[in-house]
This record gives C-alpha cells, structure tokens and sequence, in this order.
C-alpha cells in the first residue's frame, strides 16, 4: 500500500516540495466550496492530526468547514449508524452547496 502512495503523491524526504505545495492545509486560500471533514480517531494510515490542522487551517481562513471526528474508527471502517449519519450528512451539504 505504501508503494502505491508513494507512487501517487510522493516519497517523503524525497519529493517534499512537491507534497507541500500539494498539501491541502496550505492551499485553503483557493477552496471556494463548503468542506465536510470526517476522521476516525484511531486512524493509522493518517493521523487525525492532520485533519485537525486543516480544519484549524479552513476555519483560519474563514472557509465554510465542518468537521466530524468518528470515535473508536480507523481509516473508514465505520459502524453502521455512524455511516449512515455521515451520508445523510454529505447530502445536506451537497444540496446547500449545489442548490
């Protein structure tokens, strides 16, 4: 899996100017549309940090962001309940931003 990253974004300590001029939390100025952040807490593939600093970075900038952190979740392997809520979710937010 790591591979396959690398070979789309980028290796770290290799190709770091690349990955930070891509980096989202330093672009927000060009976000024109409403964000809706989601992470779990026990992600390890991507620390939630990181969604924490760009959503600190978002709302620095004053850009429309929500943010919901999933409790006792990884990188997508959420319960049931929690998928649904977050689905009806992205469609409000899809309706509001598209209407």
């Amino acid at each position: 899996m790591y591979d396959f990253w690398t070979k789309r974004i980028g290796v770290p300590g290799v190709d770091d100017a690349m990955l930070e001029a891509a980096s989202p939390r330093r672009r927000v100025s060009e976000i024109q549309c409403p964000v809706f952040l989601v992470h779990g807490t026990d992600d390890w593939i991507v620390p939630v940090e990181q969604t924490r600093r760009l959503n600190a970075a978002l709302r620095g900038a004053g850009k429309r962001v929500e943010f919901v952190e999933v409790n006792d979740a990884g990188h997508g392997d959420w319960e049931d309940d929690k998928e649904q809520e977050l689905l009806e979710r992205y469609i409000r937010l899809l309706k509001t931003a598209f209407a």
